[in-house]
């Protein structure tokens, strides 16, 4: 009933902008405007109205397939972290291992070149010493 009010308004409206200087009709448009959105208005919530309710029927149908599918999955994927998480752990502790394994070795070369290195040093004094005392006369 409202809509076709207004269409009969709408319809009004045009008839009389037609006989109608520029400015009136300027206003008129504002009025044919107005009753346009008038019309559209009730349109649009009717639609709102249709789809709000399909929008929650969907919802609520689909909900309870994702809470299930949830439930499937989450004991998978707590198996799967119980499964994986040992041997991560033993893999870490295999690491700890190997460093611990390396590190002693590591410093003993370190000991031992350090060691060759001093040695090297205390030849080469000794050889500079040894060509020092070749190169004094016998007599002093």
């Amino acid at each position: 009933l409202h809509s076709q009010i207004n269409l009969l308004h709408l319809q009004m409206n045009i008839t009389q902008i037609t006989k109608r200087p520029l400015h009136s009709q300027r206003n008129l448009l504002h009025l044919l405007l107005h009753s346009q959105k008038n019309l559209i208005r009730p349109l649009l919530h009717s639609q709102r109205n249709l789809i709000c309710p399909l929008l929650h029927s969907q919802r609520n149908l689909i909900r309870p397939l994702l809470h299930s599918q949830r439930n499937l999955i989450r004991p998978l994927l707590h198996s799967q972290r119980n499964l994986i998480r040992p041997l991560l752990h033993s893999q870490i502790n295999l690491l700890h291992s190997q460093r611990n394994l390396i590190r002693p070795l590591l410093h003993s070369q370190i000991n031992l070149l350090h060691s060759l290195h001093h040695s090297q040093i205390n030849l080469l004094h000794l050889q500079m010493n040894i060509t020092q005392i070749t190169k004094i006369p016998l007599h002093s």
